[in-house]
């Protein structure tokens, strides 16, 4: 069954115009990038058909005006992403973001796979689709360090360099609202920055080490000899951070774009609060304990959530400045949505 899909896919590609006609019959020039696990990859522009399984990538794609261009998502995007992304919706299902369905990706016929790196890292993807002729690329589009270099990426695949300028510069105008306000100009405050899991959080060896400085930040866990450690509850209190931000993922349905209903963060927040000995902690007894939706944490909106991170460290510096208005601007402008759902608590 397996084999009858793949050579269904081959003629499929052989069918559609100007993708396998040869390299002399397609008019489209070819584009040479390298992607995020560092190997070259090479596609005609712009791209006619594409997947993706990377729901950061997918929201890059339609900001810049190429939603038309995907032609299936993951099960996690279509769950949680359609709401604020309309236009991916009736995408074709592809199944999970670190286990996609192949057959269903060959059966779609794309140009160009674009992933996570490194859920399926190299060569698993590729072996099964560079022999059909269909490129993979690994792009992430959460990094601080690599977003701007990506966008720009996704900008040529689409053929949408000037829409991707003005959005690197938008991306770049968001977060100077916050360095323009902290960096040189504050004391730096103690941060305990918890990830999905309790106690776990990053060390200066994770990619968001960038953020911490930008937002005039400490990590308590920086010299952590892991990039993504688990602590101990009574390491936390015992450093004693003045402000602590937990990380709540969108998949929990208790935050983002689609939450309506508080009482499931009521729960998290005050279970947060009742951890052993936590009461001692100066982030507890000063009520600077904070949750911050995952969507907004990292990735393409990830200068809004420095700016929260900034104004609860700093508050006196951000006292004219509404992130939650910045947020609003932001998905007017390249969604052409009104903000709603439940990003930061309380």
């Amino acid at each position: 069954m397996r084999r009858c899909i793949l050579l269904l896919a081959l003629l499929l590609v052989a069918s559609r115009p100007g993708l396998a006609l040869g390299p002399q019959a397609d008019p489209r020039p070819l584009y040479t990038f390298t992607d995020a696990a560092g190997q070259q990859v090479q596609v005609r522009v712009p791209v006619r058909r594409l997947v993706t399984t990377n729901g950061m990538v997918a929201e890059i794609i339609c900001a810049l005006g190429g939603a038309e261009t995907i032609v299936g998502l993951s099960d996690h995007t279509i769950k949680h992403n359609t709401d604020l992304l309309v236009d991916l919706k009736g995408k074709a299902n592809l199944g999970s973001p670190s286990s996609p369905n192949i057959e269903k990706i060959v059966e779609l016929a794309p140009e160009l796979v674009v992933a996570f790196y490194p859920w399926m890292a190299p060569p698993d993807l590729e072996s099964k689709f560079s022999p059909l002729g269909i490129a993979v690329a690994r792009l992430n589009c959460f990094r601080p360090d690599t977003i701007f270099q990506e966008i720009e990426i996704l900008g040529k695949i689409l053929g949408k360099e000037p829409e991707a300028a003005a959005y690197q510069a938008a991306l770049r105008e968001c977060l100077a609202l916050t360095t323009s306000r902290v960096q040189g100009r504050v004391k730096p405050v103690r941060v305990y920055l918890e990830g999905f899991a309790e106690n776990s959080t990053s060390s200066d060896k994770a990619p968001d080490r960038e953020l911490f400085a930008m937002a005039g930040m400490v990590n308590i866990a920086a010299d952590l000899p892991v990039p993504f450690p688990k602590v101990a509850a009574e390491w936390v209190v015992a450093a004693n951070p003045e402000v602590i931000i937990k990380s709540v993922v969108t998949s929990s349905g208790e935050m983002g774009y689609s939450a309506t209903d508080r009482a499931g963060l009521q729960q998290l927040y005050a279970a947060l609060l009742r951890r052993p000995a936590w009461e001692q902690i100066d982030a507890v007894r000063n009520g600077r304990v904070h949750l911050l939706c995952s969507e907004i944490n990292s990735g393409p909106r990830l200068g809004i959530g420095l700016l929260y991170k900034a104004k609860w460290c700093h508050p006196d510096r951000f006292q004219d400045i509404d992130p939650e208005q910045v947020h609003r601007d932001w998905l007017r402008r390249w969604h052409n949505q009104e903000l709603r759902g439940i990003y930061v608590y309380p």
